[in-house]
């Protein structure tokens, strides 16, 4: 039963690490890595492959991206762009996770060691910043009508 439940697009992957995440752009779009800083867009209905040649920016997916695997800047804020736009600067623990107009992102604080998970929404133009210390990673959005 959890045979069904698993994506293996072994086909569309031919030549990538089985170990390298995949990370989902938007329904029909996986991002994942051939080899360090060569990300690679794989459609899944048509199995189309792009190689990203900007290797600043990494696509987070519904319009936003960042600079976040950049080695050359290890110990500075992370940039985050939607829609090719600066929206913020953050040092992130994890990975962003994107949906259509928001994305949020743990950052652990230099200054104080805070955590906190924040939220840009591109409705309302703005970050909203929650402090917690019970929250390590996040993996999606949940819609709730």
């Amino acid at each position: 039963m959890a045979e069904n439940l698993v994506l293996q697009p072994r086909h569309l992957l031919s030549g990538v690490d089985p170990i390298i995440p995949v990370s989902w752009l938007d329904n029909e779009t996986i991002l994942t890595q051939q080899e360090p800083e060569k990300f690679i867009k794989i459609n899944v209905n048509s199995g189309q492959k792009e190689v990203l040649t900007d290797q600043n920016w990494r696509p987070l997916g519904f319009g936003f991206d960042t600079d976040f695997f950049s080695k050359s800047k290890p110990n500075a804020a992370d940039t985050i762009r939607y829609n090719n736009e600066i929206i913020g600067k953050y040092k992130f623990r994890t990975t962003p996770i994107a949906t259509n107009g928001y994305i949020s992102v743990i950052t652990k604080h230099n200054d104080s060691g805070r955590i906190s998970i924040a939220v840009w929404s591109a409705k309302r133009k703005t970050w909203t910043e929650i402090e917690t210390n019970a929250i390590r990673s996040h993996i999606g959005w949940v819609h709730i009508d």
